[in-house]
């Protein structure tokens, strides 16, 4: 069992604690009371037990000033929230040590928005039945959405992360360390919509497993990616783009097709076996892999899916397995 950096192994099970802010339950009774309160004043976190809470989380018509939020779980598949429907602008959210069956990320007003989520899941499970992925988000005003460390799959929706921009601000997505998978009958990551030249990409040490298209970016979108140290590995089709994208020092094996549209291989590429470790989620790399060792250090984060540090040594994929 490997933990998140952060965590501690409690009874058996990896768990934030020490959370310090408003708990629900005991402070509030539900994570939208707090979020009102919280959202309301100065901003703070909101310290979520290890339960279930069967509410949609809805911030439309909420006055959020421009303050920071943190919404903390004690960790994926403990602290479990149906769904957050996030209408309000202007602020800093932060989601960690979560489980989301679907994040909905839509309009409110033109000012500038940055979410994070880390070492949190969102899967899709039980979503209506919409075009809609497990985390959308299509907006007309400037957000920054950062994933790191997140487990990240459709369940019922077609999508597992579904971006575009409609005019009004630049979307900046940062998906790192990230493992993408599951989409079996559809697209794991689209990017595209009405004005997708306001879209910035950037995917670094990811692991795309088992979709059906890996990745998405639909011919003449204009969207700018850069795509760099991903393990792309058993899907349908690996990587299909439509122009503006940057690859380097990605991993393919396994997929029916490798690259559609625009897509090439890029510098540094690896298209052998990379050796994964099986009975993992993200996949390691065994000793020996091609894939240890085989990233760009320029284009990575100083830490992996659970929060390690890489070290000199990078490896493609979300998980550093090295040395």
């Amino acid at each position: 069992m490997t933990c998140f950096v952060g965590q501690s192994c409690v009874s058996g099970s990896c768990q934030f604690t020490g959370c310090t802010g408003s708990h629900v339950p005991g402070d509030y009774a539900t994570v939208q009371a707090a979020l009102t309160a919280v959202g309301g004043a100065a901003g703070g976190t909101i310290c979520l037990a290890a339960q279930a809470y069967n509410e949609t989380i809805n911030t439309a018509g909420l006055l959020i000033e421009p303050v920071p939020i943190t919404i903390q779980g004690v960790g994926p598949g403990m602290s479990i929230l149906n769904g957050v429907n996030w209408a309000a602008s202007g602020m800093t959210l932060s989601l960690v040590g979560l489980t989301i069956h679907q994040l909905l990320l839509q309009d409110a007003n033109e000012n500038a928005t940055t979410i994070s989520l880390r070492a949190t899941t969102v899967d899709g499970v039980g979503a209506a039945a919409t075009n809609d992925g497990a985390l959308y988000a299509f907006l007309s005003y400037p957000l920054t959405l950062n994933l790191d460390g997140v487990d990240l799959s459709s369940g019922s929706t077609p999508y597992a992360l579904e971006v575009g921009t409609l005019g009004g601000g630049v979307l900046t997505l940062n998906v790192v360390n990230s493992y993408i998978h599951g989409s079996t009958s559809g697209v794991s990551v689209s990017l595209g919509g009405a004005l997708a030249s306001e879209l910035a990409a950037t995917f670094e040490n990811d692991t795309f497993e088992s979709n059906g298209t890996a990745f998405i970016e639909p011919a003449g979108s204009g969207a700018t990616l850069q795509f760099w140290n991903n393990l792309v590995v058993n899907n349908m089709v690996g990587v299909s783009t439509g122009g503006g994208s940057t690859f380097g020092n990605n991993a393919y094996f396994g997929n029916t097709t490798n690259f559609a549209g625009t897509a090439i291989a890029g510098t540094g590429v690896v298209e052998a076996n990379p050796d994964l470790a099986t009975g993992t989620s993200p996949p390691g790399l065994l000793a020996g892999s091609p894939c240890r060792g085989a990233g760009d250090p320029s284009h990575a984060p100083n830490h992996d899916f659970y929060g390690r540090a890489r070290g000199a040594s990078v490896d493609i994929g979300a998980v550093q397995s090295s040395p």
